[in-house]
């Protein structure tokens, strides 16, 4: 049995190097149009997948930046009340930061006598419609 196969093994190898071609009856593999319907098949899943994963990449980065503007927001509220710095003819100013961020205080009065109205507005420089403002009442 043995002398058989490799008698069949060196026949093969003679017509491998005599340029004949050869037949092989046991398919194994997978032929081309399978592959590439399995692929067509692979791409049509992975499309809203990779969709997914943008739009989570935008809602991170728009969190980001309300968290961000909330943050500076409540910075500059308590800095206009609690630090000696309440003005109430103070309008606007800038806030240097590394993200480039602006804000503005508007200080009004109330009908009631010595309340006023404090509206801190930050947003980005560049985005000025998409922001966050605290509104606040003192004495």
């Amino acid at each position: 049995m043995v002398k058989s196969s490799i008698n069949k093994l060196n026949i093969s190898m003679n017509k491998i190097k005599a340029g004949k071609n050869i037949r092989f009856n046991n398919r194994n593999g997978f032929t081309l149009l399978e592959i590439l319907i399995a692929l067509f098949i692979l791409g049509i899943a992975l499309v809203p997948l990779i969709s997914a994963q943008i739009n989570s990449q935008g809602f991170y980065e728009t969190s980001e930046n309300v968290i961000y503007e909330t943050v500076a927001a409540k910075n500059i509220m308590s800095k206009t009340l609690f630090m000696n710095n309440f003005n109430p003819y103070k309008k606007t100013s800038t806030l240097k930061s590394n993200k480039d961020y602006k804000y503005s205080v508007s200080i009004s009065k109330s009908s009631f006598t010595g309340i006023y109205l404090i509206k801190v507005y930050v947003y980005e420089r560049h985005y000025r419609n998409s922001g966050v403002e605290l509104k606040t009442l003192a004495f």
